[in-house]
């Protein structure tokens, strides 16, 4: 039992860690949202600005390294969550695992009938979203000076 214990310990370790890369993911979304519309802002008030198109290239420079960070913090959190499935596979193994496998089958069922749709979208294809509007944003901008 002190085995089983010691793969829980690291099962929640790993746990946390993912959840810090899913708040450092929301952490910069929400950053790059508010410098966007700051810039978007800046330049509404001030058309014919010379330095619209120097916002409007960060804007879309912005957009494009918040899609690769989104990606890169998706990634580091996947690995940690992989670790604990691990440890709880192997937890399966120590203990009778038909008392886990029924429960999963059922709360999978239960799931699946409530959320049909939800299932088919990835969480991280979702956060991706802002920061493309950002990019897009910028090439709006881009645009509308030419």
């Amino acid at each position: 039992m002190e085995k089983v214990n010691l793969i829980f310990e690291y099962y929640k370790e790993q746990r946390v860690s993912a959840q810090r890369f899913d708040s450092q993911r929301t952490a910069i979304t929400n950053f790059m949202i508010l410098i966007s519309g700051a810039l978007l802002a800046f330049v509404i008030n001030k058309p014919d600005s010379p330095y619209e198109i120097h916002a409007a290239f960060f804007l879309i420079a912005m957009g494009f390294f918040g899609s690769l960070f989104i990606k890169k913090l998706n990634e580091r959190a996947e690995y940690n969550y992989s670790r604990a499935r691990v440890c709880l596979e192997q937890i399966d193994e120590m203990v009778d695992s038909s008392v886990f496998a029924d429960i999963k089958e059922k709360g999978l069922s239960m799931h699946s009938k409530q959320y049909k749709v939800f299932m088919r979208f990835k969480l991280h294809q979702i956060w991706i979203i802002p920061h493309i509007f950002i990019m897009f944003l910028g090439v709006g901008l881009v645009i509308r000076m030419y």
